[in-house]
């Protein structure tokens, strides 16, 4: 949420026109709206770094220096596409993969600090309340889709939060059918949320 967010703000903000609006031959996709940062690009940068973090975190310092380079691979993956469909400039791409690192390097710090840690905001209703204000407040004077569905979304955690006990939650305690059960439906989600 917070990676759609920030990269609607500054496309809102910067205002940079795609490469087809300059030159309409460069057009292979459809696309609308501001160029810069690359949406996609950058959550392939905070998304494949996150994962980098967690397979390295759990397999030692000789696999973070082996999957490094491969995710980068793949997030300068998704910045090559973009510019070869003609819907971002390289500079675009580029600031895209600079910004996604400095937020990867922002989480893990997030994760890893001792008050007010990521999970602690995460299951806090106050954290969402301010949340669904802040994206509420933007959505009303932005007039934005994605503000509108962020801001639907994050009211939506903060209303369900009492609903769901999150105290004795562990994700060890799921047994591997129900772990991958729900890795299907986040990776269908995810899915046709790009489709």
């Amino acid at each position: 949420m917070s990676i759609t967010y920030i990269a609607s703000m500054l496309k809102l903000g910067i205002g940079s026109p795609r490469p087809f609006y300059i030159i309409p031959a460069l057009k292979q996709a459809n696309a609308y709206g501001f160029g810069f940062p690359s949406g996609h690009t950058l959550m392939a940068t905070v998304l494949w770094g996150l994962t980098w973090y967690y397979f390295s975190r759990q397999r030692g310092l000789q696999m973070m220096f082996l999957l490094l380079p491969i995710a980068y691979c793949l997030a300068f993956g998704q910045a090559i596409a973009r510019v070869w469909y003609g819907v971002h400039f390289i500079t675009d791409t580029i600031a895209s993969l600079i910004l996604g690192t400095g937020m990867v390097a922002i989480y893990i710090a997030w994760l890893n600090a001792e008050n007010y840690s990521l999970d602690d905001c995460i299951v806090s209703k106050w954290f969402w309340l301010s949340m669904s204000l802040v994206i509420g407040v933007t959505a009303s004077i932005s007039h934005a889709p994605e503000h509108v569905y962020l801001f639907a979304a994050s009211l939506g955690v903060f209303l369900s939060l009492d609903y769901v006990n999150w105290a004795p939650f562990s994700f060890q305690q799921v047994t591997s059918d129900k772990r991958s059960e729900s890795l299907f439906f986040v990776l269908l989600a995810c899915y046709l949320w790009g489709a």
